[in-house]
């Protein structure tokens, strides 16, 4: 299906915040000039949804103009290249000049990766603006959004979010997606380091994505004829691409984020899942730090 765009006029939003009901995902409001609520404007991710909540009584901050809804800015990074940046297709079909407006996630600021994100898609941070407090947007231009876990990927998504189109694979790159200098608390796997000497060894580029700009990431996974390393974000910087090569990802959970799986059919590159054998060691859910049992067993799926 092609997307599409609806436009509201006099719309009252409110600040992200958490919901008072776990049953909710997070609240904030976001009602027409008849006081109605906006599904449109609503977040939906599976089963759970964003709650709408009374628009307060103070006077808003009034907005001017014609805006455009981006979404919510996720300071975690899988979350804004799929959730975050859902509306990319109508951000980049956009006017250079219309603003757009972003719900924060819980007031968390930009991040630097956030702005070498939207630099690689020509989109000027200069055009934001933030629902700060209580804000009514003259009229407000809401894209229909083209990622929807775990039930919409549509095509227009993914062509907006592909930077690199048709890059040949470079026969013998293989690229180790490494976790081993994350901080304690992030989801290392114990083990890991040693297991990259092992790679490095036979000719594997072990690449560290957090002390890498986006573009240097996206250089050094662009046409690898195999990418592998333990499930993380990282992965998701595949959605930059077409992936010529083969992906490889072992995972720390059981099942896998499902979210990978999703990714590499609708772009049509082959991609397998391992499930190594890892001790718990500390941590919960993607913070988990874990020990890596049987490195052979990694190494068997790797190397001739």
């Amino acid at each position: 299906m092609t997307l599409v765009s609806r436009s509201y006029r006099n719309v009252c939003l409110t600040p992200l915040r958490p919901a008072s009901d776990p049953t909710w995902l997070f609240a904030y409001g976001a009602h027409d000039e008849t006081g109605a609520a906006i599904e449109d404007l609503r977040f939906r991710r599976g089963q759970r949804l964003s709650q709408f909540v009374p628009v307060p009584s103070e006077e808003p901050r009034r907005l001017a103009g014609d805006h455009l809804f981006a979404g919510i800015l996720f300071n975690h990074y899988g979350h804004f290249l799929l959730e975050g940046l859902t509306r990319l297709w109508a951000l980049r079909a956009a006017a250079p000049d219309q603003p757009i407006l972003w719900l924060r996630h819980y007031d968390r600021p930009m991040r630097t990766w956030h702005g070498q994100i939207f630099a690689l898609f020509g989109i000027d941070p200069a055009r934001f603006q933030f629902v700060e407090g209580l804000t009514r947007i003259d009229s407000l231009e809401v894209p229909e959004p083209g990622w929807m876990s775990p039930t919409r990927y549509e095509p227009d998504y993914f062509d907006a979010i592909r930077l690199r189109r048709g890059t040949p694979v470079t026969a013998g790159r293989k690229v180790w997606l490494s976790r081993s200098r994350l901080a304690a608390n992030q989801g290392r796997i114990v083990g890991e380091a040693d297991l990259e000497a092992v790679l490095q060894h036979h000719g594997w580029d072990i690449v560290h994505p957090e002390t890498l700009s986006v573009a240097e990431q996206i250089d050094r996974l662009d046409g690898a004829e195999r990418i592998a390393g333990f499930e993380g974000s990282a992965f998701h910087t595949l959605l930059f691409m077409d992936v010529p090569g083969r992906v490889e990802i072992f995972a720390r959970r059981r099942p896998a984020s499902r979210h990978f799986g999703i990714i590499a059919e609708r772009k049509g590159f082959t991609q397998t899942v391992h499930y190594p054998t890892l001790d718990y060691v500390s941590g919960a859910a993607a913070r988990t730090v874990s020990r890596l049992v049987d490195p052979d067993s990694v190494l068997a799926c790797l190397l001739p």
